[in-house]
């Protein structure tokens, strides 16, 4: 499957939930972000982040920091290290020290079980985490009211 979008570049094949997630972003970003609970008036970042030709999937800026979200419908084993890699590397181009990075996984069910952090068992030190949003828990009313949700 190919799916073009305007404001992301050229055509490529690409997982169906990330691409329908951020063709919703794309259109209504306060709505997508509202989905993980982020209040609104956030505009959207370069998703490629230095060191490599990594993109993430989504990442805003709010008046309270750096906002980024990831798109998981299936078991992800390496999503901790992932969420790590992103993290330090939104800090290196975005960050400092003193700016707040938010991170949310969205997951469409609850059959799927992700990490909620990641820990580095030889430098005990070493942790982050993020929420866990599951769209099947959410409450519809609010989701029913946006036709974007």
């Amino acid at each position: 499957m190919v799916v073009q979008h305007e404001g992301r570049g050229q055509d490529r094949p690409g997982p169906i939930y990330d691409d329908a997630m951020k063709i919703l972003a794309d259109d209504d970003l306060d709505a997508v972000l509202s989905l993980v609970g982020v209040p609104g008036g956030a505009h959207e970042l370069d998703t490629e982040l230095p060191g490599s030709t990594v993109r993430v999937d989504l990442l805003a800026r709010t008046t309270s920091g750096i906002v980024h979200v990831e798109f998981v419908k299936d078991r992800a084993p390496t999503l901790d290290l992932r969420m790590m890699t992103y993290r330090l590397r939104i800090r290196g181009r975005d960050g400092d020290r003193d700016t707040p990075i938010a991170q949310h996984v969205l997951v469409p069910g609850d059959d799927v079980t992700v990490p909620d952090r990641y820990h580095d068992i030889d430098a005990k030190q070493s942790m982050f985490g993020w929420s866990v949003v599951r769209l099947a828990e959410l409450d519809p009313t609010p989701l029913l009211a946006n036709p974007t949700t």
